[in-house]
């Protein structure tokens, strides 16, 4: 699946990582999700969440 996501969109996020699943909630009040997240992917999607989204705020 490819969203047109763009990071600048986002208001917040929550990273489930127990249950592999990432929120995602866009300025526009839509909200996304991706689910099934394998434990092998959790540090790239976090290094992609600081890099992107943190230094943003």
């Amino acid at each position: 699946m490819h969203w047109d996501l763009k990071w600048s969109s986002i208001d917040c996020y929550n990273f489930d990582k127990k249950n592999g699943i990432l929120h995602i909630q866009q300025k526009n009040g839509k909200h996304k999700q991706i689910i099934d997240i394998s434990s092998e992917s959790h540090l790239t999607i976090q290094i992609n969440i600081n890099k992107y989204f943190n230094k943003s705020l």
